[in-house]
């Protein structure tokens, strides 16, 4: 298929399924609700994000991935932030706004 055609969301979702195979997404809100696969996503296109999220121990190594996506995204998609409120209402405009952002500064 062209890509040119494709809607924007089907472009972030195809972009997402090929960055993080291993994670199941279907659309850009509620099913990326627990942060999970977004972090994966950062993991996989910010590897400085992932080494300081390895790295990390004690408290700050269990902190749930709706905050270090909040936290660390800002990182990655600057113009777009993200909040953990956001994620966990799965906004899907908000969402979608955000991982354009990753995908536009981290092809």
């Amino acid at each position: 298929s062209d890509l040119l055609t494709l809607p924007v969301r089907e472009l972030l979702l195809r972009w997402m399924r090929r960055q993080i195979p291993a994670q199941t997404v279907h659309d850009l809100g509620p099913s990326l609700c627990d942060g999970e696969a977004l972090l994966a996503l950062l993991r996989s296109v910010a590897p400085e994000v992932a080494t300081v999220a390895k790295g990390e121990s004690g408290e700050k190594a269990k902190v749930r991935p709706v905050t270090l996506v909040a936290d660390w995204g800002s990182r990655c998609s600057a113009p777009f932030p993200i909040t953990k409120e956001d994620l966990k209402e799965g906004r899907e405009e908000v969402v979608t706004r955000f991982v354009a952002g990753v995908f536009l500064a981290r092809p």
